[in-house]
């Protein structure tokens, strides 16, 4: 059982429309854009949402909050627009990449990927063993 689940998590984004596209393929969710720009990732229940929203200003700093995903390739990852940021090396089972819009996310690359590709919502902290903290969506 998950210690934690999100609500309504929401995405800042430049381009609302070109991150939404990218989580939309890279989670296995719909796209839909609203009349003002910004939009939102449906799954098969509201849990599975996820709002994308316009800011003005530009990504400046590593984002504290990021995504860790499941994908089968990180070459399908890097198609639909995503960059390596810190390959995968040693007993380390993921790899860091960055999407459209330099936004940090730890992909873990499976043969078999389940029907949630989201593993979990990770927020960094400058006191990791203080402050553990990992919302999973199981």
């Amino acid at each position: 059982m998950a210690i934690a689940r999100f609500q309504d998590l929401c995405l800042d984004a430049g381009d609302p429309a070109r991150l939404g596209a990218f989580w939309a393929a890279v989670l296995g969710r719909t796209w839909e854009a609203k009349d003002n720009g910004d939009g939102l990732l449906t799954g098969p229940t509201p849990q599975h949402r996820i709002w994308v929203n316009r800011v003005p200003e530009a990504k400046t700093v590593k984002h504290r909050v990021h995504f860790d995903i499941y994908a089968r390739e990180l070459a399908d990852l890097e198609a639909l627009g995503a960059t390596i940021v810190q390959p995968r090396h040693g007993t380390r089972s993921w790899t860091i990449m960055a999407d459209p819009e330099g936004g940090e996310f730890c992909a873990f690359p499976r043969s078999e990927i389940p029907p949630e590709r989201l593993h979990g919502l990770v927020v960094d902290s400058a006191d990791p063993e203080g402050n553990e903290f990992c919302a999973f969506t199981d």
